[in-house]
């Protein structure tokens, strides 16, 4: 095994690069599971809601969402 590594290191490096990458990547996407606290909800649902042309702001304050429609009067 190891003189077929010193034989064709690029084939060694052509199958090792991408599975070590794929362990870092696993690695990785686990982060946020041990830094971040789980959702509160699964969904949030929005009832009432007018599809003004101005748009829509969604600020959070004190842990609570706020809406506001932005809307213009005129013609």
């Amino acid at each position: 095994m190891k003189s077929f590594i010193r034989e064709n290191p690029t084939i060694a490096f052509g199958l090792g690069l991408p599975l070590i990458l794929v362990v870092v990547f696993l690695l990785i996407s686990g982060i946020p599971t041990l830094l971040v606290a789980p959702p509160q909800y699964d969904v949030l649902y929005a009832t009432d809601y007018y599809n003004y042309q101005n748009g829509v702001q969604i600020s959070v304050i004190d842990q609570k969402v706020q809406v506001i429609y932005q809307e213009t009067l005129g013609t």
